[in-house]
């Protein structure tokens, strides 16, 4: 017999009709679960049947793979019960608390339209006794105090907009968390900071692939390749088994047992420099230094592409990443070719959304290449791009408009504006700060 879930709901609206409006993306195809299986652990900790634990915090270093495996566990968790919601949040996106709870309202209410979000959050999760909610909180270092270095750069009001807005989303998770409600925690952190003392969770941290992880990894990407066992090991060792960076290295040599050849023929001190590099720096600059391996392997422009998507935000199609930013000396079929080539190279991430195949990027990447296009030599492309952006959301907006307005549209409008939020409200931003020109 099927449940009342909400008490605005039909009975016969069963909870799957209500999963599709997580933001959480789909199952990485590459995945690689590590010999100890953290994937099991985390399922079974965020199991409803499981009283004991009320969340799973996991910390490891940027590009470890916490944002893969915490989305793996999340989407076999409501693959294997539909009575499960969750709700994805990015934290890096959040810039107000106002943004965090419409964020969670519109993924767990059809009708996310009220006028407190967080009371209607809390309200619904106390009246929900048929689901069991898990918040999956991304990124979650960027609400620590002890990891907001940005705030030096910022003017002291926007620090202060900054501290508070965190504040409230930390005093607003507790709160929930002590609601006699059906809710866990699912938190990824580069930082190893406990997550709310008051809950019961689990920590994990992620370490790096061993050689065999690499070795699976490796035959999941290049399945056409028959790559020896000493080659692969030598790949894990040149990318001291950061997943990120395996898997970009991977896909970015078209010719991957060539250039594990080339390495191992090359002069020894220049080999020799090349691991040194690779297994001295810290973990966010080897990441860089492949980054920029792969970035320089990239014709210039596939490279411009790349930096020009760096500034749209969300998940976007080949056919609307050529229609932004198309150009006289881009144009919409080479724009298309580049994104494609950009996702096979694993420098965007692709994944099915609504039966559609999208593209975003990671965020360490998206960050990295941001700070590349500041380079001066792409400073006049860059700004050209972001021109060519906001004409694209004012006409958006314009058309959007007029669509609310219509007698039959609304749903429309609202479902168009939604998946288009993040880059309106990044052109507030730039109003915000005087930066249209």
């Amino acid at each position: 017999m099927p449940l009342r879930i909400l008490s605005d709901f039909h009975p016969r609206v069963l909870n799957h009709s209500l999963q599709v409006l997580s933001k959480l993306r789909d199952e990485f195809p590459y995945f690689v679960n590590r010999k100890t299986d953290e994937l099991s652990y985390i399922v079974e900790c965020l199991d409803p049947e499981n009283k004991q634990c009320q969340g799973v915090f996991i910390d490891g270093a940027p590009g470890i793979g916490k944002t893969i495996l915490a989305t793996e566990a999340a989407n076999k968790l409501r693959r294997d019960n539909r009575h499960v919601l969750v709700a994805y949040i990015d934290c890096k996106d959040i810039n107000s608390f106002e943004s965090f709870a419409g964020t969670v309202i519109e993924q767990i209410c059809r009708s996310p339209s009220v006028n407190d979000p967080a009371a209607e959050i809390k309200k619904r999760l106390v009246a929900s006794k048929g689901y069991f909610y898990t918040l999956f909180l991304d990124n979650f270092e960027c609400f620590l105090d002890e990891n907001n270095n940005q705030q030096e750069n910022q003017p002291s009001t926007a620090a202060a907009r900054s501290r508070n807005c965190r504040k409230k989303v930390l005093s607003f998770i507790g709160e929930i968390a002590n609601c006699p409600t059906n809710i866990k925690f699912l938190v990824t952190s580069s930082e190893k900071v406990p997550f709310l003392p008051m809950l019961v969770t689990e920590a994990i941290h992620l370490n790096p692939f061993d050689k065999d992880e690499s070795s699976t990894l490796l035959k999941k990407v290049r399945r056409d390749d028959k790559t020896s066992d000493e080659k692969s090991e030598k790949l894990c060792e040149i990318c001291s088994g950061i997943p990120l960076v395996l898997h970009t290295l991977m896909s970015s040599q078209e010719d991957l047992t060539g250039f594990l050849d080339y390495f191992e023929k090359s002069n020894p001190k220049k080999r020799a420099n090349f691991l040194w590099k690779m297994k001295t720096v810290p973990p966010e600059k080897k990441i860089g230094f492949c980054l920029e391996l792969c970035f320089q392997r990239l014709t210039p422009q596939v490279q411009v592409t790349l930096l020009r998507l760096c500034l749209y935000r969300g998940l976007f199609s080949p056919d609307k990443a050529a229609k932004i930013f198309c150009s006289s000396t881009s144009s919409e079929d080479d724009l298309r070719e580049n994104v494609l080539e950009l996702g096979r190279c694993n420098l965007l991430h692709r994944q099915k959304f609504q039966g559609t195949n999208k593209y975003t990027f990671l965020w360490v990447i998206r960050e990295y290449f941001k700070d590349k296009a500041n380079e001066e030599r792409y400073r006049e492309e860059i700004q050209h791009a972001r021109g060519l952006l906001i004409d694209y959301l004012i006409s958006f907006l314009k058309e959007t408009f007029k669509v609310f307005l219509g007698k039959n549209s609304v749903k429309s409008a609202i479902e168009e504006f939604s998946a288009e939020k993040e880059n309106v409200m990044q052109l507030v931003e730039w109003i915000d700060k005087g930066e249209m020109d």
